[in-house]
């Protein structure tokens, strides 16, 4: 299926953060003539707003710089033809919940009653990461709401309130569940102490969350295979 050409809207900032980002980035499969824009700056709404702003073509993949994601994904999520896509991703923290939601009261769709092969469902709101929207949602949006079109709230996120607007001028949103975006997250692996009081590994994910591995039961001589 051929594809008009669009914008790849990239926030991140001054100095990179996951080389397997750069890696997705530099495979990644896009129509031609399309446009890659990068906008640094530690203020993610501000970096949003100037890609929504300032983007060519009929459409806009959003996209962070702490994301790893197969060469298809954006062709894939443009086949679908629909507004508003994304693929299902999920939050880099305890509890790693998808930053898929599925009603006002912030329940998250469950991926244990789905298959990843199901295809496109329509969905409440949705993180901004790997989301595509077409030329035309942005037109009704900054018809009906003048002014910048991703706004700031101390409770919701500018992503989940750029939905709200969205789904209230009859725009539906959509996640592909055939296509997943991967979140990259800092642990570090470290010597711990189990419930047995005796030496485990120890993963800690996001300074959060805890992962207790027995050791294993031989090593070669130097450590290394």
């Amino acid at each position: 299926m051929t594809h008009p050409p669009g914008t790849v809207g990239l926030c991140c900032q001054e100095t990179g953060r996951y080389t397997a980002f750069t890696e997705s980035m530099s495979s990644l499969q896009t129509p031609p003539d399309t446009h890659v824009l990068w906008r640094y700056g530690s203020h993610i709404v501000n970096g949003m707003n100037w890609l929504a702003d300032n983007f060519q073509g009929d459409w806009l993949w959003l996209m962070g710089d702490d994301h790893t994601f197969d060469p298809f994904l954006l062709m894939r999520l443009l086949d679908h033809d629909v507004d508003v896509v994304v693929p299902v991703c999920l939050m880099r923290q305890q509890p790693f919940a998808p930053v898929v939601r599925v009603d006002d009261e912030r329940h998250v769709i469950d991926l244990a009653k789905l298959k990843p092969s199901g295809g496109l469902v329509e969905i409440h709101s949705a993180g901004s990461a790997g989301m595509l929207i077409r030329k035309p949602v942005f037109d009704r949006v900054r018809e009906a709401f003048p002014g910048r079109v991703f706004v700031e709230d101390g409770d919701v996120s500018e992503d989940f309130l750029f939905c709200d607007r969205v789904r209230s001028l009859g725009i539906p949103i959509h996640c592909d569940l055939g296509s997943r975006l991967g979140h990259m997250t800092a642990t570090s692996v470290q010597p711990g102490v189990g419930a047995d009081g005796l030496f485990c590994l120890e993963f800690l994910v996001a300074d959060s969350f805890q992962i207790h591995v027995p050791l294993p039961s031989s090593l070669p001589p130097n450590g290394v295979d």
